[in-house]
C-alpha cells in the first residue's frame, strides 16, 4: 500500500468489512479514533453524516445526520489547514456519493479555493 507523503485525515466509516469506523491523521494511516460500528454503511439506503472540523482549536467531528451526539470525535493538538477533500472505497466496492459543501455554523469549515 503506498501512503500519502503529505500530513493528512482520514475518516472512514465501515473500515474492516464494515466493522468499525475511525478518524486517522497521519502520512503512514493510524487510527486516532476506532469505533466499533457493525453494519453503520449499506447498499439498501443512504446513510448521511455531517463533519465538522475546526481548524483554530484541532476538533473534529462526525455525526450521524440528525443526530447530536457525535459518532467519532478527535481533538488535533496541531490542527491541520483543510486545503481539498476526496471520497474513496476500498477494494472494488461500490461508492456513491452525495455532499453539500455550505458550512452549517460558525464551528464548520471547508475548503477554500486555492490560486
Amino acid at each position: 500500500m503506498r501512503y500519502s507523503t503529505f500530513w493528512h485525515f482520514q475518516i472512514i466509516l465501515g473500515s474492516y468489512n464494515n466493522q468499525f469506523s475511525e478518524i486517522r491523521r497521519t502520512k503512514q494511516a493510524q487510527a486516532k479514533v476506532k469505533l466499533n460500528t457493525p453494519g453503520i454503511m449499506t447498499n439498501k439506503q443512504w446513510r448521511g453524516f455531517v463533519i465538522k472540523y475546526n481548524p483554530k482549536f484541532g476538533n473534529l467531528w462526525v455525526f450521524p445526520e440528525g443526530g447530536d451526539l457525535p459518532l467519532l470525535h478527535w481533538k488535533d493538538l496541531e490542527p491541520l489547514e483543510i486545503s481539498y477533500y476526496s471520497f474513496t472505497a476500498y477494494r472494488q466496492r461500490l461508492l456513491e456519493v452525495a455532499y453539500d459543501c455550505r458550512p452549517k455554523d460558525n464551528y464548520s469549515s471547508i475548503p477554500r479555493t486555492i490560486g
